[in-house]
């Protein structure tokens, strides 16, 4: 990991932080997506039993897997609920990510991390940008690409922080609105001047 170029992708659901990390990885970039990782994470039996026993059997399939659609419902819709799940998961993807880090080889790695800010996440980090969009984009992003009603899309958006508090404190803040030619442009000039520092 010694000389290794770390970069944190945060911002809330829908923001476009994935398009980012296409756009570094087209640079050369190794993108490490906290929600794939965390994904992974939570299929393996000890913490699927630690979901069960916190959130019942509602949120477990017949199959014995991760009804994702049941559990998101209700920790998008409950601070008190996310804050159980978050307490944990995210010592246990944060270790994952550590560990590919560790074993990734490359100069250069992204990591694509809603709650990077807020988890140890941040002191892995060589930069943290954040990635905002305007809310009515966002919403729409979230209802295509997950199949969501713009109500659930909405209490995604709300159970996180807002654009201010993601763009707080960070060393770089992109604004994607949908222009992805200014979304490129703002890309490469971010890469460029971190490669050069």
């Amino acid at each position: 990991m010694k000389g290794q170029l770390v970069l944190g992708i945060t911002g809330g659901s829908g923001s476009g932080k994935s398009q980012v990390c296409k756009l570094l990885a087209s640079m050369g970039a190794h993108i490490l997506d906290a929600d794939e990782i965390g994904h992974e994470v939570t299929a393996r039996g000890d913490v699927l039993r630690e979901i069960e026993v916190a959130f019942g059997t509602e949120v477990i399939k017949p199959d014995g897997t991760l009804d994702r659609k049941k559990l998101g419902a209700r920790v998008f819709s409950s601070r008190e609920d996310l804050e159980t799940l978050n307490i944990i998961t995210h010592k246990k993807i944060y270790d994952e990510i550590e560990k590919r880090l560790r074993e990734s080889g490359s100069d250069i790695v992204a990591i694509d991390a809603a709650v990077l800010k807020t988890t140890r996440l941040k002191d892995l980090c060589s930069f943290i940008i954040a990635v905002v969009a305007p809310i009515n984009q966002r919403v729409q992003r979230i209802m295509q690409r997950d199949a969501l009603s713009e109500e659930r899309a909405l209490d995604r958006i709300n159970s996180q922080p807002t654009d201010a508090q993601y763009a707080h404190g960070v060393d770089f803040v992109i604004l994607n609105n949908g222009n992805v030619e200014t979304l490129n442009r703002r890309v490469i000039e971010i890469f460029e001047t971190i490669r050069d520092e």
